[in-house]
């Protein structure tokens, strides 16, 4: 869910930012991994902090 979520960001950045621009699908795919990664590692850092 998270992951769709995120794809649907990305694509209304796309829309509402001229600057920001996706090229394609793959794009999105690419950069919605990437999200999720940085997402997962912040997480688990902020979570062993609050231990």
């Amino acid at each position: 869910m998270r992951l769709l979520l995120n794809a649907l960001i990305i694509l209304l950045a796309d829309r509402l930012i001229d600057r920001f621009s996706i090229s394609s699908v793959w794009s999105v795919i690419v950069f919605n991994d990437l999200l999720s990664v940085l997402q997962s590692i912040l997480h688990s850092l902020f979570k062993e902090q609050k231990k």
